[in-house]
């Protein structure tokens, strides 16, 4: 079974509902202007279950970064504080 990657963006998040660390996942990075993409699931999927027995991580929500498991929301918020992302912010008043 390969990581997920995205074919839309660099940041892959794999969330589920309710959960507050996934929403603040993507507030954070809608505030940084990086786009990602969300896989929203229930942590029973098949799908999850192999990833998080793949990565022994079992946590929501999971991030990716070009293929690359980088954690949950604080190591996102780490890497946006090393300004690890900053080639990746997007333009809105184009």
């Amino acid at each position: 079974m390969s990581v997920p990657e995205s074919k839309i963006a660099d940041i892959y998040i794999i969330g589920k509902p309710d959960c507050i660390f996934c929403r603040k996942a993507k507030d954070l990075l809608d505030k940084n202007l990086l786009d990602y993409e969300y896989y929203s699931s229930s942590p029973n999927s098949r799908y999850v279950k192999n990833i998080m027995e793949k990565l022994d991580y079992q946590k929501f929500p999971m991030i990716f970064y070009k293929g690359d498991f980088i954690g949950g929301f604080n190591e996102l918020s780490e890497k946006l504080v090393a300004g690890e992302f900053e080639k990746l912010r997007y333009d809105d008043d184009f």
